[in-house]
């Protein structure tokens, strides 16, 4: 279900790691929870060899994977999954990192409300 209320914003979140981070599952279902579609979270896979992708095709089998063949550091890894959501056609792009916890998923849509109005 979407956090926003007008239903009409559409975002993306994007999650970039190297490696298996502890909170990775938490971070996931958070986000995966305020997304209007489990593939508008978009998981990169910054370089870690394919450990990731497999890990998140078992786990979060509707997320949007996005595989590396190497790192490409902080920004280099976001940049690929911000232009992800372009291509998709999101209006907005949230960026996370791994051991993100989601406590208060409303949280996006009063971003996009005050984004909105500037």
């Amino acid at each position: 279900m979407s956090m926003i209320s007008d239903g009409q914003s559409r975002f993306a979140v994007v999650v970039a790691a190297h490696r298996r981070y502890a909170t990775l599952d938490v971070c996931l279902q958070g986000f995966q929870k305020i997304v209007s579609n489990p593939a508008d979270l978009i998981f990169v896979d910054n370089g870690s060899g394919g450990v990731l992708t497999d890990w998140v095709k078992k786990h979060f089998r509707k997320v949007t994977i996005l595989t590396l063949d190497e790192n490409r550091l902080f920004c280099g890894g976001y940049n690929a999954g911000i232009r992800r959501a372009i291509e998709k056609g999101f209006e907005y792009v949230l960026i996370a990192n791994a051991d993100t916890e989601v406590l208060k998923p409303g949280f996006v849509s009063r971003l996009i409300e005050v984004m909105g109005r500037h």
